[in-house]
């Protein structure tokens, strides 16, 4: 994260950590910030207290679907190993160029995927679900149900 403003503008989808009090459910995922510049998706993952520690062993599980075409399906695993996050599996909708998609990691997790490498064109919507895994076990979702809709258009592109 370079400043506060990077994210400024950004779409947030924030877990409730209420849902899982009776059960005693940690939420490692706190929130979700996303974007597009009209070429790109960009996310953010903030990750709750003490949780960046627990991550090491685990993987994140990034599932993108292009709305207009839901048999256009990109997946990425990205495996916490010694601090660091690195990829372990993308499978891009529209081929799998090294530079399609990057990915950084210390205390919280950034992306940036192609557009066009997930299907989705300029001003399209595409829906997602992020997923940590730990032993071949689901460990926490984002949404816990269902998929985050996002849209790739940009404010000017926005209907009046």
């Amino acid at each position: 994260m370079t400043s506060y403003f990077e994210w400024l503008g950004a779409g947030v989808y924030r877990v409730d950590a209420r849902s899982g009090a009776m059960d005693g459910k940690r939420f490692a995922i706190q929130e979700l910030l996303y974007g597009s510049d009209g070429d790109n998706l960009y996310l953010r993952v903030d990750f709750g207290p003490g949780a960046v520690a627990e991550l090491e062993g685990m993987e994140a599980h990034l599932t993108i679907q292009a709305s207009a075409d839901q048999a256009l399906a990109s997946f990425v695993v990205l495996a916490f190993r010694d601090g660091v996050a690195k990829p372990s599996e993308v499978r891009l909708a529209k081929g799998n160029d090294p530079a399609a998609a990057e990915f950084a990691f210390r205390k919280i997790l950034e992306a940036r995927v192609a557009l066009a490498a997930l299907g989705v064109g300029r001003g399209q919507s595409l829906r997602l679900q992020l997923s940590l895994w730990k032993q071949g076990l689901p460990v926490d979702a984002t949404p816990q149900e269902g998929w985050l809709e996002i849209s790739t258009a940009e404010p000017t592109d926005w209907p009046l």
